[in-house]
């Protein structure tokens, strides 16, 4: 089973995807537990997950939120 990748989203680009996911249509959620740092739901899907393990620079995503994670870097290079 694919769980996400480790190396796609730098810390420091957190919030600028945070606001671009917003604008997408994506609400923010509360984060569950100590490594959870981001947590989005668009209508009544399944919430897609950002992890941080404390002491490395990217976030880990969970595999649903791949798609969105690739359209905010596409959308980064054409600005």
């Amino acid at each position: 089973m694919h769980t996400g990748s480790r190396d796609r989203l730098h810390l420091s680009k957190l919030e600028a995807f945070r606001v671009w996911a917003r604008a997408q249509g994506y609400r923010e959620e509360a984060p569950r537990g100590f490594y959870e740092v981001l947590r989005l739901r668009k209508d009544k899907d399944a919430p897609l997950l950002f992890w941080w393990h404390h002491g490395g620079d990217h976030v880990t995503t969970d595999a649903r939120s791949e798609p969105l994670v690739s359209a905010w870097l596409r959308s980064r290079r054409r600005a």
